[in-house]
């Protein structure tokens, strides 16, 4: 029954291409070992393969003998198999924070540099339920409460975490009945790490969130389907009146989601600035323009711009030293060949002098574009297009210049809209239907 299942959740999950190659993270766990043995056999089925990545983080003396046990295993299976190692020096202080961001780096870097699409990640349910308690004794907002997401789309793959829905149990009792064995992972008993002191002071593990992870990016998609807009040159444009009526709450989860997109961070702001950002969107008076997290927020009469702060940038430099790189963790640049010289904040070297304009928000999202510095001294902003106090993001032979932030501002969840028909995912009309179905997430609708 249990491939049965996981095929539902891939199902589920869908947008796979044709014989689709899977990168599956499999550190010889339990949880891990069991997803790469359903993987291989689901992805058979369409013609596909996958790779297993195993990181060994090099923090204890027996991990490269596990990384190449779990090579072992893979031959078994006639599973392509690499390890990452996470060379770096090793930090003293929030060590599994920072290898878990180094094994991350590692798993997306391979998969970006071999062109496979879908990483897959073992969380099943009891860590999604350790998640939940976790963020819940921070003091996190429904955001966090809601739990790992199942889909989170990143700048160049998709992460995939098909066993949310899975008890541990019931994944390790199916890999003991395929004779498969399994490593245990020491620190998950270590006293020193946060995960492990929880798992051995709940004996009763708290209940789910009533409403998902999925559920919650689904309801927070719709209403940024609603008023938001995004532009090429790096910046969203919110619509004041969709905006108002949300309320605090609501205001302060669209603020979350713009700002990781417009800054380009991995993770978004929390705490009371953003509900002090919210007041003050429903206030209607004040300054005109915040900042907040790296960003401006600007106020006018029908519309809030949301931009990347000139400021936060400082005196950023990349030397020309490869045909592609990543600009403020924002921009992808391409150079039609190798140049000399660096890529710096175009903010002082704009061309010309703006007009008040409708687009005056490009003109000043122009300031925290990428500009061309030779090694002459001279400064170039060639794909940013200026005549008659119009600005324009364009693409030039030399200097291609594309807007792609880490965290979409929909996310995954716009694909669930996509599939749904207008009338019912947007009953803003006249001729929608009277009697919508009940959703879950329609708690997170302005009442």
């Amino acid at each position: 029954m249990l491939p049965q299942r996981f095929a539902a959740a891939m199902d589920g999950i869908g947008f796979f291409e044709t014989a689709p190659h899977l990168a599956v993270a499999v550190s010889g766990g339990g949880d891990s070992m069991t997803l790469l043995l359903l993987a291989k056999a689901w992805t058979e089925t369409r013609g596909g393969r996958i790779t297993a990545l195993t990181v060994d983080h090099r923090l204890r003396a027996a991990s490269a003998y596990e990384a190449e046990l779990v090579a072992g295993w893979c031959r078994q299976h006639d599973i392509a198999h690499v390890t990452l190692v996470w060379a770096d020096a090793k930090p003293a202080r929030a060590i599994q924070a920072r290898a878990r961001a180094a094994r991350y780096t590692l798993l997306e870097n391979w998969c970006r540099e071999a062109g496979v699409l879908h990483l897959l990640l073992g969380h099943h349910q009891d860590d999604q339920t350790e998640t939940v308690a976790m963020r819940a004794a921070m003091k996190s907002g429904p955001d966090g409460l809601a739990g790992m997401a199942v889909i989170v789309e990143h700048r160049d793959l998709r992460l995939l975490r098909p066993l949310l829905g899975f008890a541990k149990k019931d994944l390790l009792g199916w890999l003991r009945a395929q004779g498969q064995t399994w490593l245990e992972d020491p620190s998950n008993r270590d006293p020193r790490f946060e995960r492990a002191r929880l798992r051995a002071a709940m004996p009763h593990p708290p209940q789910l969130p009533n409403l998902t992870r999925h559920e919650h990016d689904c309801a927070l998609a719709r209403i940024l389907a609603r008023i938001a807009a995004i532009h090429p040159e790096g910046w969203v444009r919110l619509e004041l009146s969709g905006l108002i009526v949300l309320g605090a709450e609501l205001i302060a989860h669209v603020f979350r989601r713009t700002i990781v997109t417009v800054a380009g961070g991995a993770y978004p702001p929390r705490g009371a600035s953003l509900i002090t950002c919210a007041a003050w969107v429903l206030a209607g008076f004040g300054p005109a323009r915040r900042t907040l997290a790296g960003c401006r927020l600007i106020r006018g009469a029908r519309h809030l711009d949301v931009l990347r702060e000139a400021a936060a940038l400082g005196a950023m430099e990349l030397p020309m030293d490869s045909d592609e790189m990543l600009w403020d963790r924002r921009f992808r640049l391409r150079l039609a060949h190798r140049a000399t010289g660096t890529v710096i904040c175009a903010a002082g070297h704009r061309p010309g002098r703006a007009r008040r304009t409708r687009v005056e928000a490009s003109w000043r999202a122009a300031a925290t574009l990428p500009a061309l510095r030779g090694v002459d001294g001279a400064v170039t902003v060639p794909h940013v297009f200026c005549e008659r106090g119009l600005l324009t993001l364009v693409s030039v032979p030399a200097f291609d210049v594309t807007f792609r932030p880490r965290s979409a501002l929909g996310g995954a969840a716009f694909a669930d809209l996509q599939a749904a028909s207008l009338s019912s995912m947007f009953p803003m009309h006249a001729d929608a239907p009277a009697s919508q179905p009940h959703r879950p997430w329609k708690s997170l609708e302005p009442q």
